[in-house]
């Protein structure tokens, strides 16, 4: 699958960089010859809780001195991205509608003594809960980005998450910082996000028919 990301990422876009550790350099590089622009070794020292698979990500993004797309490995881009959605301010996957299945991810943390800001506070509390998909996350506003890294490496930090040994944590807390803090903080600061598709997705809407049908793989928009 992530050979199948990276050929077709290359077919469409020429810089394609992977950030990785030495075991993902073995693997991708050596063992896989994919053909990345460039690897960069980033994350063999990484101090994390292994549930926060997130994290790695933001720490990416909160390096990056020049507009960028991250495309999570998982995620297959057939036909490229549109110039509307590179050329972007702000991008992502795609916006996402609440139902009850990030409710349930919501009151479990909210049940924790967990410190966070008012306005993200606020859209956990709700019974439809907004967030952006972050399989594709960058843009152009470097500015945006680095205050949404900064906000979610401090809500990490001040409730001592990236702790080895806290047993509290749990996969819930990466859509929580990941996802939902990009929708609060991109609504609170009256900025546009280009997605790369155009409509709304029930969080727990990624169906085998919509997103995961691979006899369909070169008409598709994303899989």
């Amino acid at each position: 699958a992530w050979t199948l990301s990276c050929l077709t990422l290359k077919e469409n876009h020429e810089d394609v960089i992977l950030y990785t550790d030495s075991k993902g350099y073995e693997v991708f590089h050596k063992q896989l010859q994919l053909p990345y622009k460039k690897i960069v070794l980033q994350y063999d020292n990484l101090v994390c809780n292994k549930e926060l698979w997130a994290y790695p990500k933001l720490l990416t993004y909160s390096i990056q001195d020049k507009p960028f797309i991250h495309v999570d490995g998982d995620v297959f881009l057939p036909n490229g991205l549109s110039e509307e959605v590179q050329t972007g301010e702000l991008i992502a996957q795609n916006i996402e509608t609440g139902t009850g299945y990030y409710k349930a991810m919501a009151n479990q943390i909210l049940r924790q003594p967990i410190l966070m800001p008012d306005f993200w506070l606020r859209e956990l509390e709700k019974d439809s809960i907004s967030s952006y998909n972050a399989g594709i996350l960058g843009g152009h506003d470097l500015e945006f980005i680095k205050e949404y890294c900064d906000t979610a490496f401090e809500f990490i930090t001040v409730n001592k998450l990236s702790d080895i040994n806290n047993k509290e944590v749990n996969v819930n807390y990466n859509i929580v910082f990941e996802q939902i803090l990009f929708y609060c903080l991109a609504n609170r600061n009256n900025k546009t996000v280009a997605t790369v598709l155009d409509h709304p997705v029930n969080d727990n809407g990624y169906t085998y028919a919509d997103f995961c049908d691979f006899n369909s793989f070169h008409k598709t928009k994303l899989m």
